[in-house]
């Protein structure tokens, strides 16, 4: 039986697509290794070497080192990548509620750095029989039954309706506008420099605001609108006026003031 051979004819083009088939699937092999045994090392590296040795706090004044360390989820010799910077932070200004703002951050290869701002004490609610400090974020600080407790030059707050202040969050209303007009007006004190001297904010209403200024003057705002331009007309009324000066200035209307003297 007569055999038939089949010739088949290989071209230099086919040879080499063929060549850098097989570079390609080498170069992805090895790729791929050097990747894993990268993450193999490094995930090594981070559980026996990224440990915490070191915890700087810094910035604190009212807790110790001590009580900082001690509501901290992190402890010496955890994992340095082990948490989300973010969960300490809210975790810190939970347990010490003075603590108004944390910054977490890590220097490797061991140390966990946490920057403290305090919140000062700003104003106080009374609720019932209860008092409650706030910042001037209305964050709330502290709780007292007896008001001698409070800080001196704290502002009384008359608000609307309360509907949750607890010690470590924020203070919220019924009305929920209450809180950026509060701490709206609170800036513009604090920027025109007469915080510490007002003892009372009356804005039970947003639409009918009352300051007291020291023991001298009922301070009427009226709304929020050019809150800013009627306090600094306020304080340029003041300072036509005597020291001992008392009663009532009304300054709703920001172009034209009213004053009543006892």
């Amino acid at each position: 039986m007569e055999q038939v051979f089949k010739r088949r004819t290989i071209t230099m083009e086919v040879l080499q697509s063929q060549r850098y088939k097989k570079r390609v699937r080498r170069i992805v092999f090895y790729t791929g290794l050097f990747l894993i045994v990268t993450a193999v090392f490094l995930l090594a590296a981070f559980a026996v070497f990224f440990k915490v040795r070191t915890i700087n706090v810094t910035g604190n004044a009212r807790y110790s080192n001590e009580e900082i360390a001690a509501v901290l989820p992190v402890k010496i010799n955890s994992n340095l990548y082990s948490f989300k910077a973010e969960d300490v932070e809210l975790k810190i200004k939970k347990e010490l509620p003075y603590i108004g703002d944390v910054r977490v951050t890590r220097t490797i290869p061991s140390t966990l750095n946490i920057e403290i701002t305090e919140a000062e004490p700003a104003m106080y609610l009374n609720i019932g029989n209860d008092y409650y400090l706030l910042s001037g974020k209305l964050r709330v600080l502290d709780h007292f039954k007896d008001k001698s407790m409070l800080p001196p030059d704290v502002i009384e707050l008359k608000a609307s309706t309360v509907l949750r202040c607890i010690v470590g969050e924020t203070a919220s209303f019924v009305d929920t506008r209450s809180y950026n007009a509060i701490t709206e007006l609170y800036d513009h004190l604090c920027e025109n420099g007469i915080e510490k001297d007002i003892r009372m904010i009356d804005i039970v209403s947003r639409f009918d605001i009352t300051l007291q200024y020291r023991d001298r003057f009922l301070v009427y705002l009226g709304d929020m609108d050019y809150a800013d331009i009627k306090i600094r007309f306020f304080i340029g009324i003041l300072q036509r006026l005597d020291a001992e000066d008392k009663g009532k200035i009304d300054v709703s209307d920001y172009r034209e003031a009213t004053v009543a003297l006892f």
